[in-house]
Parts: structure tokens; C-alpha cells; sequence
């Protein structure tokens, strides 16, 4: 069943239209649609309510991307990877900029999803990636 919800992405909150299906939330905005999957850690659990709920999600194509484990980070959408700012082994904090993308002549802060380690980095400076291609992995 479709449901009116606001999405934060990147700091942007949109109104959108989604029906979830276990882990996979299929969302619908001016006439684009979307398909994500939840990282279980970041859903915000809030209770029935006449307002929109608040889901925070990352953006995961089933057919590009296979289910990554949780602290996985995802390209948001096609681009070139600007610029990446931690290195394998560094110490992040949930919600730090870890990487830039570029993608319609606009930066993208690509943030952690959790506190962790950079396990791997599997995207390199001024190189284009897909949408959903696994950038880098914390844990």
C-alpha cells in the first residue's frame, strides 16, 4: 500500500510516495521511481502518528548492487568520485563525511551510515561510478 512519507537524503528532506516490502522501500517522486533497501541501523522507529514518518535509507538498486552488509557505503546515484577522505584503517563516526562525489555539477557529501573502521575503499579519486556501486566498507 502507498503511503505519503518525507525522506531525508543528504540532508535534503523529501515528500515522496513509498510501499515497503521487508527490507526493500519502492519510492515514487515526480514521476521518478526509486527502489531502496533499509540499513536496520539507521530506521528511525517512530510511533503511528497523523505526520509523515521519517525513514533514512541508501539508495540500492537490487539489479546493480547485491544486499552489502551493514556499513556498506553505496554511490546515491552515478558520478565522479571528487575525492575521497579517509583512508583503510581510519577511524569514522557515524554521519562523517567520508568521501565527495560530483554528480550534475553538484558536490555530494558521501557520509558514514555508523562509527566504525575502513575496512576497504573500493572507488578511487576522479573516477566515475554507478548508482549503487559499493564505494567503501566500515566496520
Amino acid at each position: 500500500m502507498l503511503k505519503k512519507i518525507k525522506m531525508e537524503f543528504n540532508g535534503e528532506i523529501f515528500n515522496v510516495e513509498a510501499e515497503r516490502k521487508g527490507e526493500t522501500i519502492s519510492i515514487s517522486r515526480d514521476g521518478k521511481n526509486y527502489s531502496v533497501r533499509i540499513i536496520p541501523e539507521e530506521v528511525i522507529a517512530t510511533k503511528p502518528a497523523a505526520k509523515a514518518k521519517t525513514v533514512h535509507v541508501s539508495p540500492v538498486k537490487d539489479s546493480v548492487a547485491p544486499k552489502h552488509v551493514a556499513g556498506s557505503i553505496t554511490a546515491p546515484m552515478t558520478g565522479l568520485v571528487k575525492d575521497i577522505l579517509v583512508q583503510t584503517g581510519a577511524k569514522v563516526k557515524a554521519r562523517q563525511i567520508v568521501m565527495i562525489m560530483e554528480a550534475m555539477k553538484m558536490d555530494i557529501e558521501i557520509k558514514a551510515l555508523s562509527e566504525g573502521t575502513v575496512k576497504e575503499i573500493y572507488a578511487a579519486a576522479n573516477s566515475n561510478v554507478s548508482q549503487s556501486q559499493l564505494l567503501m566498507s566500515i566496520g
